[in-house]
């Protein structure tokens, strides 16, 4: 077929391909499996997947299918352990806890002071970490907090 109408002949021939994984046959049993008892690691995924069909896949591979069926390991581990995961944007230091506490230490250690040492300039931070849970906890109370402003289906035209 190539080589009669070259690649615009492949296009239009009317095969449509779908590779499919051999996996797909156990889809039913492997979902049950990890839905009954989640796998703690996408190694051990790979290996119950192999132990249940006999067939063995990377964990890539793995992972992919697992993706496609709606089972992302790391959600499921998560919720067996009492945690809520949160997706932050890539860039978003404001949402990002840990940012909004070391911006705090740094406030209060750093800013407009001068420090001649090494061991003083860590002093002072270690003095604020220190004094996080007594003398700060009322700043902290309302800067580590979980409240954001969400903004679902807002029209910019609205306003």
């Amino acid at each position: 077929m190539y080589r009669d109408g070259g690649l615009e002949a492949l296009r239009t021939s009317g095969r449509e391909y779908q590779p499919t994984s051999e996996l797909a046959a156990y889809e039913k049993l492997i979902r049950k499996s990890l839905e009954q008892q989640p796998a703690r690691t996408i190694a051990e995924a790979c290996q119950r997947i192999k132990d249940l069909t006999g067939v063995e896949r990377g964990p890539t591979q793995v992972r992919q299918f697992l993706k496609g069926l709606g089972l992302k390991w790391q959600m499921v581990r998560a919720e067996q352990l009492g945690i809520t995961l949160m997706f932050l944007p890539s860039y978003s230091p404001n949402l990002n806890l840990i940012e909004r506490l070391w911006k705090f230490i740094k406030c209060r250690s750093l800013d407009g002071r001068y420090h001649p040492a090494f061991a003083d300039f860590r002093a002072a931070i270690e003095e604020t970490i220190t004094q996080l849970s007594t003398t700060h906890a009322t700043d902290l109370a309302s800067l580590m907090t979980l409240n954001f402003q969400r903004f679902e289906n807002l029209s910019l035209m609205a306003a």
